[in-house]
């Protein structure tokens, strides 16, 4: 009998040697090939810092270009004279305020794959430059990496208000809403995780340009609070005022 058993285990044995050679384990990057695909050619993108910060810097200018233009154009041509005290900044992207809505749409779009760039190229910065190796590296980590993934969630939410703008907004305005509110809350959480990274840690960033970071938070809250429409625009510029001064870090140094 104990002769039966060995030899039942070295027959489960040798079977499950030949299952492995017939049906190897997949590899992550076998499973998901386009995953890393697009991960490699992100990362031989970092091997071109200067097509990387002109990138950005065109990217700004445009998005800034194009907002403010579509409010100036708003205001000055509008059937109802844009006015950031009464108006949202979405009635930017409607005919009946706004004669040429596609340039606040355009700038949505530009905004977000600007941004998409920024975040990624900031959390590679922040990781390159960190000498952090041995004390709370552990939330080190977990504020970059999920504040970066907010980040990059509140771009999409931006790149999508351009697309579901008032005109395309949706049944009762469901789709606008939701990207709107993807994109202010994604990079209000994303500018606080960053800023307390850089507060806590002694990364290359200086200090001073965290300190707008903590801004937009408190403008998120008092915006679900009181839903006024210069709050929203108060929310707006605190993130532009935020993120102005990293861009601008990222490209110089």
């Amino acid at each position: 009998d104990i002769k039966l058993i060995d030899e039942a285990k070295k027959l489960l044995g040798v079977l499950g040697e030949c299952d492995k050679i017939l049906n190897p384990k997949k590899t992550v990057s076998q499973i998901i090939p386009a995953y890393y695909c697009i991960k490699s050619k992100v990362s031989n993108l970092w091997n071109f810092p200067k097509v990387v910060k002109s990138s950005l810097a065109i990217g700004m200018i445009f998005y800034l270009g194009f907002l403010f233009g579509s409010m100036v154009i708003a205001n000055l041509l509008g059937p109802l004279r844009y006015n950031i005290f009464i108006q949202t900044i979405s009635q930017l992207g409607a005919y009946r305020f706004n004669p040429l809505p596609s340039m606040f749409d355009l700038s949505c779009v530009i905004g977000g794959l600007t941004t998409v760039l920024f975040n990624c190229y900031l959390h590679r910065r922040l990781h390159i430059s960190s000498p952090q190796r041995n004390r709370n590296i552990l939330l080190f980590y977990k504020l970059t990496r999920y504040g970066s993934i907010l980040g990059v969630v509140g771009s999409i939410g931006i790149f999508f208000v351009g697309i579901f703008s008032l005109e395309r907004m949706g049944p009762l305005g469901i789709l606008h809403n939701l990207v709107s509110l993807v994109a202010f809350g994604g990079f209000a959480v994303y500018l606080l995780f960053i800023s307390i990274t850089t507060v806590k840690y002694n990364t290359k960033v200086p200090k001073v340009l965290a300190l707008n970071g903590f801004v937009p938070i408190i403008f998120l809250v008092l915006f679900f609070i009181l839903t006024l429409p210069f709050l929203e625009w108060l929310l707006l510029l605190s993130i532009i005022f935020s993120l102005f001064p990293l861009f601008c870090w990222v490209i110089f140094q």
